[in-house]
Protein backbone atom coordinates (compact mmCIF):
# COMPACT_ATOMS: atom_id res chain seq x y z
CA UNK A 1 0.00 0.00 0.00
CA UNK A 2 1.64 3.35 -0.90
CA UNK A 3 0.31 6.77 0.81
CA UNK A 4 0.43 10.29 0.06
CA UNK A 5 1.20 11.86 3.21
CA UNK A 6 -1.38 14.75 4.20
CA UNK A 7 -1.09 17.40 6.12
CA UNK A 8 -3.65 16.11 7.82
CA UNK A 9 -1.67 13.21 8.85
CA UNK A 10 1.24 14.60 9.76
CA UNK A 11 -0.84 16.74 12.15
CA UNK A 12 -2.27 13.54 13.77
CA UNK A 13 0.94 11.78 13.74
CA UNK A 14 2.36 14.99 15.85
CA UNK A 15 -0.53 14.98 18.26
CA UNK A 16 0.67 11.09 19.07
CA UNK A 17 3.91 11.57 19.74
CA UNK A 18 2.80 14.60 22.44
CA UNK A 19 0.26 11.82 23.81
CA UNK A 20 2.37 9.18 24.29
CA UNK A 21 4.96 11.48 26.25
CA UNK A 22 2.03 12.39 28.40
CA UNK A 23 1.14 16.48 26.98
CA UNK A 24 -1.56 15.70 24.43
CA UNK A 25 -3.50 18.79 23.47
CA UNK A 26 -6.26 20.31 24.72
CA UNK A 27 -7.94 19.81 20.71
CA UNK A 28 -6.52 16.10 20.41
CA UNK A 29 -6.19 14.94 16.69
CA UNK A 30 -9.15 12.44 16.18
CA UNK A 31 -6.77 10.07 13.96
CA UNK A 32 -4.21 10.76 16.71
CA UNK A 33 -5.27 7.22 18.23
CA UNK A 34 -4.82 4.54 15.27
CA UNK A 35 -0.75 4.95 16.08
CA UNK A 36 -1.46 3.50 19.88
CA UNK A 37 1.35 2.66 22.04
CA UNK A 38 3.80 2.93 19.76
CA UNK A 39 3.65 6.14 18.10
CA UNK A 40 7.42 6.28 16.58
CA UNK A 41 7.93 2.84 14.60
CA UNK A 42 4.09 3.57 13.38
CA UNK A 43 4.74 6.98 12.56
CA UNK A 44 7.99 5.45 11.03
CA UNK A 45 5.38 2.99 8.98
CA UNK A 46 3.46 4.95 7.66
CA UNK A 47 5.96 7.39 6.20
CA UNK A 48 7.81 4.05 4.23
CA UNK A 49 4.53 3.53 2.63
CA UNK A 50 5.32 6.54 0.47
CA UNK A 51 6.64 6.27 -2.86
CA UNK A 52 6.89 3.51 -5.26
CA UNK A 53 9.00 0.69 -3.19
CA UNK A 54 6.99 -2.80 -3.50
CA UNK A 55 8.87 -4.46 -0.29
CA UNK A 56 5.64 -4.49 1.95
CA UNK A 57 7.50 -6.48 5.06
CA UNK A 58 7.17 -4.37 7.53
CA UNK A 59 10.54 -4.35 9.21
CA UNK A 60 11.75 -3.14 5.71
CA UNK A 61 9.12 -0.55 5.51
CA UNK A 62 9.73 0.99 9.27
CA UNK A 63 13.59 1.01 8.41
CA UNK A 64 12.73 2.69 4.89
CA UNK A 65 10.24 5.28 6.93
CA UNK A 66 12.98 5.96 9.21
CA UNK A 67 15.40 7.43 6.66
CA UNK A 68 12.35 9.77 4.92
CA UNK A 69 12.41 13.38 5.77
CA UNK A 70 8.44 13.53 6.70
CA UNK A 71 9.35 11.26 9.79
CA UNK A 72 12.19 13.33 10.85
CA UNK A 73 9.65 16.30 10.31
CA UNK A 74 7.28 14.90 12.33
CA UNK A 75 9.61 13.70 15.79
CA UNK A 76 10.88 17.62 15.34
CA UNK A 77 7.18 18.91 14.80
CA UNK A 78 6.14 17.42 18.22
CA UNK A 79 9.75 17.72 20.15
CA UNK A 80 9.77 21.87 18.59
CA UNK A 81 6.98 22.03 21.27
CA UNK A 82 9.07 21.20 24.20
CA UNK A 83 12.35 22.63 23.05
CA UNK A 84 10.17 26.31 22.97
CA UNK A 85 9.06 25.74 26.69
CA UNK A 86 12.45 24.90 28.24
CA UNK A 87 13.86 27.83 26.50
CA UNK A 88 11.71 30.07 27.78
CA UNK A 89 11.80 28.78 30.96
CA UNK A 90 15.69 28.61 30.59
CA UNK A 91 16.12 32.65 29.37
CA UNK A 92 15.48 34.44 32.53
CA UNK A 93 17.69 37.64 30.90
CA UNK A 94 14.47 38.09 28.67
CA UNK A 95 12.69 39.90 31.56
CA UNK A 96 14.99 42.65 31.18
CA UNK A 97 15.97 42.52 27.38
CA UNK A 98 14.19 44.56 24.24
CA UNK A 99 13.64 42.45 20.88
CA UNK A 100 15.28 43.95 17.73
CA UNK A 101 14.22 42.59 14.58
CA UNK A 102 17.15 41.58 11.72
CA UNK A 103 15.89 40.85 8.37
CA UNK A 104 19.20 38.71 7.81
CA UNK A 105 22.82 37.80 8.90
CA UNK A 106 24.41 41.35 8.27
CA UNK A 107 25.26 43.66 10.27
CA UNK A 108 21.97 45.67 11.80
CA UNK A 109 22.15 49.59 12.64
CA UNK A 110 20.43 49.82 16.39
CA UNK A 111 18.50 53.00 16.83
CA UNK A 112 18.49 55.14 19.51
CA UNK A 113 15.37 57.80 19.06
CA UNK A 114 14.60 60.52 21.49
CA UNK A 115 12.18 62.87 21.94
CA UNK A 116 12.08 66.23 22.97
CA UNK A 117 9.04 65.54 25.52
CA UNK A 118 8.97 68.94 27.42
CA UNK A 119 5.42 70.88 26.98
CA UNK A 120 5.47 74.01 26.07
CA UNK A 121 2.36 76.47 27.15
CA UNK A 122 0.38 77.43 24.34
CA UNK A 123 -1.97 80.62 24.69
CA UNK A 124 -5.03 81.44 22.69
CA UNK A 125 -4.76 81.28 18.92
CA UNK A 126 -0.66 80.78 20.00
CA UNK A 127 1.64 79.46 17.79
CA UNK A 128 2.84 76.16 18.50
CA UNK A 129 6.60 75.28 18.88
CA UNK A 130 7.90 72.79 16.78
CA UNK A 131 9.55 69.98 19.09
CA UNK A 132 12.42 67.47 18.01
CA UNK A 133 13.07 64.31 17.23
CA UNK A 134 17.23 62.72 17.75
CA UNK A 135 18.07 59.48 16.27
CA UNK A 136 21.60 58.35 16.20
CA UNK A 137 22.69 54.94 15.46
CA UNK A 138 23.30 53.64 19.03
CA UNK A 139 25.75 50.93 18.29
CA UNK A 140 25.77 47.81 15.60
CA UNK A 141 24.64 44.16 16.21
CA UNK A 142 23.97 40.82 14.13
CA UNK A 143 22.58 37.11 13.72
CA UNK A 144 24.45 34.30 14.32
CA UNK A 145 23.71 30.93 13.82
CA UNK A 146 23.86 28.05 16.26
CA UNK A 147 23.42 24.48 15.36
CA UNK A 148 24.05 20.62 15.92
CA UNK A 149 23.38 17.82 13.71
CA UNK A 150 21.99 14.76 16.34
CA UNK A 151 21.71 11.76 14.69
CA UNK A 152 19.50 9.10 16.65
CA UNK A 153 19.99 5.27 15.85
CA UNK A 154 16.88 3.12 14.28
CA UNK A 155 16.77 0.96 17.44
CA UNK A 156 15.65 4.15 18.88
CA UNK A 157 12.50 3.93 16.54
CA UNK A 158 11.68 0.12 16.64
CA UNK A 159 12.07 0.22 20.36
CA UNK A 160 9.65 3.19 20.56
CA UNK A 161 11.85 5.14 22.82
CA UNK A 162 10.59 8.58 22.54
CA UNK A 163 11.37 9.80 25.77
CA UNK A 164 14.79 9.52 24.77
CA UNK A 165 14.45 10.88 21.68
CA UNK A 166 12.77 13.72 23.12
CA UNK A 167 14.80 14.19 25.73
CA UNK A 168 17.75 14.72 23.59
CA UNK A 169 16.23 17.51 22.00
CA UNK A 170 14.35 19.74 24.22
CA UNK A 171 17.57 19.77 26.09
CA UNK A 172 18.61 22.28 22.91
CA UNK A 173 16.07 24.34 23.87
CA UNK A 174 18.07 24.97 26.92
CA UNK A 175 21.26 25.13 25.01
CA UNK A 176 19.75 27.92 23.25
CA UNK A 177 18.76 29.73 26.17
CA UNK A 178 22.12 30.24 27.63
CA UNK A 179 23.76 30.77 24.72
CA UNK A 180 21.34 33.77 23.86
CA UNK A 181 22.17 34.42 27.72
CA UNK A 182 26.02 34.16 27.13
CA UNK A 183 25.34 37.00 24.08
CA UNK A 184 23.64 39.40 26.62
CA UNK A 185 25.57 39.34 29.19
CA UNK A 186 28.88 40.12 27.13
CA UNK A 187 27.01 42.99 25.63
CA UNK A 188 26.52 44.29 28.59
CA UNK A 189 30.12 43.81 30.04
CA UNK A 190 32.37 45.46 26.91
CA UNK A 191 30.95 48.24 26.95
CA UNK A 192 30.97 49.39 23.55
CA UNK A 193 31.14 53.01 22.38
CA UNK A 194 28.11 54.51 20.89
CA UNK A 195 27.26 57.00 17.82
CA UNK A 196 28.91 59.62 19.96
CA UNK A 197 32.39 57.92 20.32
CA UNK A 198 31.96 57.55 24.34
CA UNK A 199 31.30 53.96 26.30
CA UNK A 200 27.87 52.89 27.04
CA UNK A 201 28.94 53.17 30.64
CA UNK A 202 31.02 56.14 32.11
CA UNK A 203 31.46 58.43 35.24
CA UNK A 204 30.94 61.20 32.64
CA UNK A 205 27.22 60.41 32.41
CA UNK A 206 26.44 59.30 36.44
CA UNK A 207 25.66 55.34 35.39
CA UNK A 208 29.09 53.60 36.56
CA UNK A 209 29.01 53.45 40.20
CA UNK A 210 32.45 51.13 41.77
CA UNK A 211 32.35 49.61 45.44
CA UNK A 212 30.56 46.47 47.21
CA UNK A 213 26.41 46.61 46.48
CA UNK A 214 24.53 47.99 49.49
CA UNK A 215 21.97 49.92 50.48
CA UNK A 216 23.56 53.05 49.98
CA UNK A 217 24.82 51.91 46.24
CA UNK A 218 21.30 51.31 45.78
CA UNK A 219 20.16 54.74 46.47
CA UNK A 220 22.92 56.10 44.71
CA UNK A 221 21.82 53.78 41.36
CA UNK A 222 18.23 54.73 41.79
CA UNK A 223 19.10 58.27 42.39
CA UNK A 224 21.31 58.50 39.33
CA UNK A 225 18.49 56.23 36.56
CA UNK A 226 15.78 58.79 37.30
CA UNK A 227 18.71 62.70 37.46
CA UNK A 228 19.79 60.72 33.62
CA UNK A 229 20.38 62.84 30.93
CA UNK A 230 18.67 61.71 27.38
CA UNK A 231 19.92 62.54 24.04
CA UNK A 232 18.02 65.95 24.52
CA UNK A 233 20.37 67.65 26.82
CA UNK A 234 17.65 69.67 28.56
CA UNK A 235 15.24 66.49 29.57
CA UNK A 236 15.93 64.12 32.39
CA UNK A 237 14.86 60.28 32.24
CA UNK A 238 13.06 60.35 35.29
CA UNK A 239 13.55 56.16 34.95
CA UNK A 240 12.07 53.64 37.70
CA UNK A 241 14.11 50.77 38.34
CA UNK A 242 12.39 47.29 37.29
CA UNK A 243 15.23 45.43 37.21
CA UNK A 244 18.53 44.41 39.26
CA UNK A 245 20.67 41.78 37.27
CA UNK A 246 23.48 40.30 39.65
CA UNK A 247 26.43 38.23 39.71
CA UNK A 248 25.27 34.92 41.23
CA UNK A 249 27.16 35.29 44.52
CA UNK A 250 25.32 38.15 45.15
CA UNK A 251 21.48 36.85 44.79
CA UNK A 252 20.82 36.55 48.42
CA UNK A 253 21.95 40.08 49.65
CA UNK A 254 20.14 41.97 46.92
CA UNK A 255 17.65 40.39 47.37
CA UNK A 256 17.73 41.07 51.52
CA UNK A 257 18.64 44.22 50.56
CA UNK A 258 15.61 45.10 48.11
CA UNK A 259 13.38 43.67 50.81
CA UNK A 260 14.53 45.73 53.66
CA UNK A 261 13.82 48.81 50.91
CA UNK A 262 10.24 47.71 50.71
CA UNK A 263 11.43 47.33 46.80
CA UNK A 264 11.33 43.62 46.23
CA UNK A 265 8.28 43.56 44.69
CA UNK A 266 8.84 46.78 42.43
CA UNK A 267 12.44 45.38 41.00
CA UNK A 268 12.78 42.49 39.76
CA UNK A 269 16.13 40.17 40.60
CA UNK A 270 17.64 38.27 38.07
CA UNK A 271 21.16 36.71 39.11
CA UNK A 272 23.25 34.66 36.44
CA UNK A 273 26.87 33.23 36.69
CA UNK A 274 27.60 34.50 33.69
CA UNK A 275 28.89 38.46 35.45
CA UNK A 276 32.00 38.40 37.33
CA UNK A 277 31.59 38.45 40.75
CA UNK A 278 30.46 41.98 42.23
CA UNK A 279 29.42 43.35 39.42
CA UNK A 280 25.64 44.48 39.18
CA UNK A 281 22.82 46.39 36.84
CA UNK A 282 19.83 48.58 37.49
CA UNK A 283 18.08 48.70 34.78
CA UNK A 284 14.53 50.14 33.97
CA UNK A 285 11.72 48.30 31.91
CA UNK A 286 13.06 47.64 28.41
CA UNK A 287 8.69 48.29 27.59
CA UNK A 288 9.63 52.00 28.48
CA UNK A 289 13.47 51.92 28.04
CA UNK A 290 15.58 49.18 26.49
CA UNK A 291 19.25 49.35 27.45
CA UNK A 292 20.10 45.92 26.14
CA UNK A 293 18.56 43.91 23.31
CA UNK A 294 18.27 40.42 21.59
CA UNK A 295 18.09 40.09 18.02
CA UNK A 296 15.54 37.87 16.04
CA UNK A 297 14.95 37.13 12.69
CA UNK A 298 12.23 39.04 11.08
CA UNK A 299 9.04 36.72 11.41
CA UNK A 300 10.15 34.57 14.36
CA UNK A 301 8.70 34.29 17.59
CA UNK A 302 11.23 32.38 19.07
CA UNK A 303 15.34 31.15 18.30
CA UNK A 304 14.83 27.77 18.61
CA UNK A 305 14.71 25.53 15.30
CA UNK A 306 14.34 21.87 14.90
CA UNK A 307 14.88 20.54 10.86
CA UNK A 308 15.28 17.56 9.40
CA UNK A 309 18.23 16.74 7.72
CA UNK A 310 19.52 14.67 5.16
CA UNK A 311 21.31 11.32 7.54
CA UNK A 312 24.67 9.73 6.52
CA UNK A 313 24.74 6.77 4.32
CA UNK A 314 26.60 5.20 6.27
CA UNK A 315 24.17 5.51 8.86
CA UNK A 316 21.26 3.55 9.83
CA UNK A 317 18.97 6.06 11.87
CA UNK A 318 17.64 9.35 11.01
CA UNK A 319 18.99 13.42 11.52
CA UNK A 320 17.38 16.17 13.10
CA UNK A 321 19.41 19.78 12.99
CA UNK A 322 18.62 21.46 16.28
CA UNK A 323 20.11 25.33 15.95
CA UNK A 324 19.23 28.83 16.85
CA UNK A 325 19.64 32.08 15.48
CA UNK A 326 21.15 34.13 18.50
CA UNK A 327 22.23 37.66 18.70
CA UNK A 328 21.96 40.79 21.42
CA UNK A 329 23.43 44.64 21.58
CA UNK A 330 23.74 47.55 23.31
CA UNK A 331 20.57 50.06 22.65
CA UNK A 332 21.25 53.11 25.41
CA UNK A 333 22.67 54.63 28.35
CA UNK A 334 19.82 54.55 30.56
CA UNK A 335 20.95 51.82 33.13
CA UNK A 336 23.14 51.92 35.91
CA UNK A 337 26.38 49.52 36.11
CA UNK A 338 28.36 48.73 39.74
CA UNK A 339 31.70 46.97 39.86
CA UNK A 340 33.46 45.92 42.90
CA UNK A 341 36.68 47.45 43.62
Amino acid sequence: MQLVLTQDMREAAVDAILAALGHAPKTMHPAAAEFGDTPLSNIAAMCGQTGSASNTDRRYVVSRGISTGDFGSIVAGAAHTFAVRRYEKSASHLAFTGTIEAKDFRPVDIADISIATTLQQVGELGEVQPGRVTMNNASTGHLLNYANNLIFSRELVINDQDSLVQTALVAYGAAAAKTEAKLVYAALRENPSLSDGMPVFHAEFGNLLTGPFSGVALSAALSALRRGMTMQDDDMSDLDAAHLVVSSGMELACRQILFGAGLSEKIRVTATAYLPDGEWFLLPDADIQPVVSVIRLAGTKKPVRLEPQKTPVNVDGFTIRAGADLGAAMVSRHAIRGVAE
